[in-house]
């Protein structure tokens, strides 16, 4: 999935947490072959953040989304989209593929 057809996308999530809250959240993931590129969480008094960087195809982010924030309101929690730009750049001298750091800021 390393064309120019996908995206990056930062999934936040927080809310109450409670047991099969992640695997909802990812079997959805799943059902569009999205690639979880990292994730993330803290729980602090039951009280859940949870992080995952995704890449998927472009054509795939709107259902993904929907799909998503159905599965949130019935559980209660709140969910939030950032758009990122690609990690991957391929070196053109070496034909190697190097990995970026991303900076994500997010509001407080």
């Amino acid at each position: 999935m390393e064309n120019s057809d996908t995206e990056l996308i930062l999934i936040r999530i927080t809310g109450e947490d409670r047991p099969g809250l992640t695997a909802s959240v990812t079997e959805i993931l799943s059902q569009y072959d999205v690639t979880i590129l990292d994730i993330g969480q803290a729980d602090i008094h039951n009280t859940l953040s949870l992080g995952i960087l995704v890449s998927t195809e472009e054509k795939n982010t709107g259902y993904i989304m929907k799909d998503l924030l159905f599965k949130a309101s019935s559980l209660g929690i709140t969910i939030r989209f950032y758009p990122t730009s690609k990690p991957v750049k391929k070196n053109t001298k070496s034909g190697s593929i190097c990995r970026e750091k991303i900076a994500i800021y997010l509001p407080c």
